[in-house]
């Protein structure tokens, strides 16, 4: 779970919005909080947790793309190499800075480095709050060491970059954390409700644009010479491709928001067109990110020069008992 920012924040009191950008009673029209095409080069990983009950995590939808007591949206970037190139956030309406925190880094971090983490209340990170007058307020989570482009105090426009997307505090996948307050209590952008409110209720979302809210999203995928070591490809750090020597022509890919009974297909084809390997698997559970490969030993002293081709097709029953699938392919020229 996500908290406020905590007391070492110095917060300036007395400062309020000069022209809030909205009139008292209504709610803010939010920008979407990230410099990026959704759905292309970022992507919705978690949703906020609407469901009252406890242990029973829904999003607004009664879907399963959040987890327990998750109080805000994570927009993701594909990996650390994406991070460190720079994905900007922007702030999601006209406001105050409030209050902001630098100086955590941007690592990984084991079961220990996590507990610590918590202990000191910084599960945030390197964050930030924008007061936007009559009781609405942002906060932004994870956010790049060093990157930011505002200060304590500063008054800021709706669309202003803020910062960049990070790795910092309890974070497992560089994102952005977006928390929606309204007189303290948690707003899901998506319904425009409390989150105690529960899931499934008609809704008014607060974003002054369309999100596309997609069933899931395959976001990367590749070729390799061997097993792929995920944890280093959510570094950024790509697997060697086959070369004429490769033992092994591995296909692999990596989707947000698997869900529990998703059906993958993963095919390898040869250059001469003939599959060289196939697997058909079942999601066994709800999952924020998943990685899955297939491939097959070269049989032969060296690998087959041409073109091979990697197509992974996911397949989802929704809740209306509709059916959707996605696509993904790839293609490899071995020379």
């Amino acid at each position: 779970m996500f908290k406020f920012l905590k007391p070492s924040f110095i917060l300036i009191w007395g400062i309020s919005l000069i022209n809030p950008a909205f009139a008292a009673g209504e709610a803010p029209r939010l920008r979407f909080p990230v410099a990026c095409n959704l759905g292309v080069d970022c992507w919705l990983m978690n949703l906020p947790d609407d469901a009252p009950e406890k242990d029973k995590a829904k999003d607004f939808t009664c879907g399963n793309r959040t987890y327990e007591g998750h109080s805000g949206t994570d927009i993701a970037i594909a990996d650390r190499r994406s991070m460190d190139e720079g994905v900007d956030v922007i702030a999601a309406a006209a406001g105050t800075v409030t209050r902001l925190r630098d100086g955590e880094d941007d690592i990984f971090r084991n079961a220990d480095g996590q507990a610590a983490i918590r202990k000191n209340g910084r599960e945030c990170g390197n964050g930030l709050i924008i007061d936007h007058g009559y009781d609405w307020s942002t906060q932004y989570c994870h956010l790049k060491k060093g990157s930011f482009k505002v200060s304590q105090g500063d008054q800021i426009k709706a669309g202003q970059v803020i910062a960049q997307i990070g790795l910092s505090g309890i974070s497992d996948h560089p994102h952005v954390h977006l928390s929606v307050r309204h007189k303290d209590q948690e707003i899901d952008p998506f319904s425009g409700l409390e989150l105690k409110a529960g899931c499934g209720m008609p809704v008014k979302p607060l974003w002054g644009e369309r999100v596309p809210l997609t069933s899931y999203n395959i976001y990367d995928g590749g070729f390799a010479a061997d097993t792929p070591d995920f944890a280093l490809i959510s570094e950024g750090l790509k697997p060697p491709e086959p070369d004429s020597k490769a033992k092994k022509i591995i296909f692999w890919f990596a989707y947000f928001a698997a869900q529990k009974g998703d059906r993958i297909n993963l095919t390898l084809t040869s250059p001469a067109g003939s599959i060289l390997a196939e697997q058909q698997l079942v999601q066994e559970k709800d999952r924020a990110r998943q990685y899955y490969f297939t491939g097959r030993r070269v049989s032969s002293s060296t690998a087959d020069k041409g073109i091979y081709k990697g197509e992974v097709r996911i397949t989802r029953v929704n809740k209306q008992g509709n059916t959707i699938t996605e696509t993904f392919r790839r293609e490899f020229k071995l020379e």
